[in-house]
């Protein structure tokens, strides 16, 4: 699938562990992802439901804990 090649590239998985958040935007493979509006979905259906289960674990008052931002494809 497009994410195990993504992740196998050993440049792209270097970007993403030192989140050099530029050059995985320039990388394009990292861009071909961003094409892909049915792994888009996933993706961010994926990440509402892991903010849904940190929320239910955590303290809603706790202003240390990091803020989600959620982006929609259009």
């Amino acid at each position: 699938t497009r994410l195990k090649e993504l992740l196998s590239d050993e440049e792209t998985a270097e970007q993403i562990r030192n989140k050099d958040y530029g050059k995985l935007l320039s990388n394009h493979k990292m861009q071909a992802v961003f094409q892909d509006k049915e792994l888009l979905k996933k993706m961010f259906a994926l990440n509402k439901k892991l903010a849904e289960e940190d929320g239910e674990n955590e303290d809603s008052t706790d202003e240390t804990s990091p803020k989600i931002l959620e982006i929609r494809p259009e």
